[in-house]
């Protein structure tokens, strides 16, 4: 059985919130996957940091997303992880309905 890597949710304050486990991610393409089923936007998503901006800048609803277990990268994955942190914070920066929390 595979772990699930990201699951969305919806409360008062945030009209979605999306967890994602850092951890789950052992190659690009499956960390783009995660990202794609997470963000529900497969048809367009192009499996690159520059389209993960794009969909994240374009969030409509107040979404909180949660990344979790940054610690517990696989230390392949460490810099390509580092990079999708880092498009996750400047698209939050830029869209006032995204909000980041980093653990």
């Amino acid at each position: 059985m595979r772990h699930l890597n990201f699951y969305t949710e919806k409360n008062d304050m945030f009209a979605k919130r999306i967890k994602i486990d850092l951890k789950g991610f052992t190659t690009k393409q499956e960390a783009h996957d995660i990202m794609r089923k997470a963000f529900k936007d497969s048809e367009y998503y192009g499996s690159n940091l520059d389209a993960l901006h794009d969909v994240l800048t374009t969030v409509m609803k107040d979404t909180k997303v949660i990344l979790k277990n940054r610690d517990k990268v696989i230390p392949e994955m460490q810099d390509y992880t580092d990079g999708i942190i880092r498009v996750f914070e400047d698209s939050a920066k830029e869209n006032g309905h995204l909000t980041l929390k980093i653990r």
